[in-house]
């Protein structure tokens, strides 16, 4: 059995605000990751607006 490679803890955002792009990304017509990695790039300060 290989080890994972995941580290508990380590992780750069919260559940909650990657759900939260995704929904507003999605409900902003985007239909795959590259659009919803777009949109949070493209709209960071406007999402940091509800999520800071």
């Amino acid at each position: 059995m290989s080890k994972s490679p995941r580290v508990f803890n380590r992780s750069t955002y919260f559940l909650y605000e990657v759900v939260f792009l995704i929904f507003a990304a999605m409900h902003s017509g985007a239909l795959s990751f590259k659009q919803i990695e777009a949109f949070g790039v493209r709209e960071l300060k406007w999402l940091r607006q509800f999520l800071p």
